[in-house]
């Protein structure tokens, strides 16, 4: 379109996956977790080996969930839970991706 005045945007930057990080107030330990925190029995991994295990995760996902958790555990989160997307891990950067765009 055309302006005569100044127009602000934003931009909203999406990745994947979401990661929900924190403190399980049940053992006090610190977690890492998809969407399967809010199940009825909460999915969630206290350790690599945790993540390794999981046969529900492709192996690109244990990759990202496994990177999370050894780099978000340095955070020193004391309580709570905290909740992003991951936008990329270094094995990512020079990958080329399909982009859709989408217009509202």
């Amino acid at each position: 379109g055309k302006s005569k005045s100044a127009i602000n945007t934003t931009v909203k930057w999406d990745g994947a996956p979401a990661i929900f990080a924190g403190i399980d107030p049940s053992d006090g330990k610190f977690f890492v977790a998809k969407k399967g925190l809010f199940n009825v029995n909460p999915q969630m991994f206290k350790s690599v080996a945790d993540i390794k295990k999981d046969s529900k995760l492709s192996g690109e996902l244990k990759t990202k969930f496994s990177i999370a958790f050894t780099e978000f555990s340095k955070l020193g989160i004391k309580s709570g839970v905290y909740q992003g997307d991951l936008m990329f891990t270094k094995g990512d950067v020079g990958v080329k991706v399909n982009v859709y765009k989408r217009w509202c």
